[in-house]
């Protein structure tokens, strides 16, 4: 059973901003930017040449948008890979006299918004026999957890403790290493989305979506899947956010 449904938050929170631009920076992602020419919105592609989290600034390599610096107008950008997005409006961080210069730098925006879409179900697993989980962080720090639940885009995992310092979003879990009832072990390569403290449980949350899947792996993950939905009781199901 596949859903396609969009999950979208907006971000005003300055570091994380950095995080997200620095982050579609170095993955790659596709930026465009969106201005009205002629009463039209149009959309161009344009290279990103740098992000400064410490000057909270970004390069832009774009003809398109030396106009826009020259009369220090906001530009609405969006920027894309896969089923996740940002878009964002933000202005020149100072004025380009000069229209032959194509680098045009930009202000980090003071909001953007978060949008992701994927086609998975999400199975709740607090109801099934316990699956262990373990994060290897990059400085190879464990931690250890339960699998709370799982989709094929990624999972939901409780760690004893408050985390929310030494777990950040966007940081890489190299390996993320699920347990199974059947004594299989699946690694996997996360990127943590979120992490959040429940205080009255003593326990963080930790949303992570996998990257890097093989066919292998992704196979593994569906096979999961369908086993927990075979199970007598019915378990819980959400669409994957």
């Amino acid at each position: 059973m596949k859903l396609d449904t969009e999950f979208s938050r907006d971000i005003q929170d300055s570091k994380e901003i950095a995080e997200f631009m620095q982050m579609a920076f170095l993955q790659k992602w596709q930026f465009s930017c969106m201005q009205m020419v002629r009463n039209h919105l149009c959309s161009e592609e344009v290279a990103i040449l740098d992000v400064n989290v410490f000057d909270e600034n970004f390069i832009v390599d774009s003809e398109v948008l030396t106009v826009a610096t020259q009369e220090a107008r906001s530009v609405t950008f969006r920027a894309q890979s896969g089923g996740l997005s940002l878009i964002f409006k933000t202005r020149p961080l100072k004025l380009n006299l000069d229209p032959s210069v194509c680098e045009c730098k930009f202000e980090l925006p003071e909001c953007l918004r978060f949008s992701q879409l994927r086609k998975a179900v999400r199975i709740n697993f607090r109801n099934q026999p316990e699956i262990r989980a373990n994060l290897f962080a990059g400085s190879g720090e464990k931690f250890d957890g339960q699998l709370m639940d799982l989709s094929t885009a990624g999972a939901k995992i409780q760690l004893l403790g408050d985390l929310t310092n030494q777990l950040e979003p966007s940081q890489i879990i190299e390996d993320c290493q699920f347990l199974l009832p059947s004594n299989e072990l699946l690694d996997l390569r996360a990127q943590i989305r979120g992490v959040a403290y429940d205080t009255d449980r003593g326990i963080s949350i930790v949303r992570c979506e996998f990257i890097d899947l093989n066919r292998e792996i992704f196979e593994q993950l569906e096979g999961l899947l369908e086993n927990a939905c075979a199970i007598p009781f019915e378990p819980e199901l959400r669409v994957a956010s």
